[in-house]
C-alpha cells in the first residue's frame, strides 16, 4: 500500500460538512484538524502510486 497526506483548505463555516463529505471518499484514512495556513491533512492510502494520484487528483 502507497500512503499519503494531502493538505486542505476549507471554507470557513463549511468545515463540517466538508469533512462528512471527503470521510466517504475510498481511500481515506483519516482527517486531522490543524491550525495555521492549511485546516486539514488527509491521510490517504491506495494499492499503487497512479491510484493514489488519481484519489488526490478526483
Amino acid at each position: 500500500m502507497i500512503k499519503g497526506h494531502v493538505l486542505v483548505r476549507l471554507v470557513p463555516g463549511f468545515e463540517s460538512p466538508a469533512i462528512s463529505q471527503i470521510s466517504v471518499i475510498p481511500g481515506v484514512k483519516d482527517i486531522i484538524m490543524v491550525f495555521g495556513r492549511w485546516d486539514a491533512i488527509i491521510q490517504i492510502e491506495a494499492k499503487t502510486l497512479s491510484s493514489l494520484s488519481r484519489l488526490v487528483v478526483s
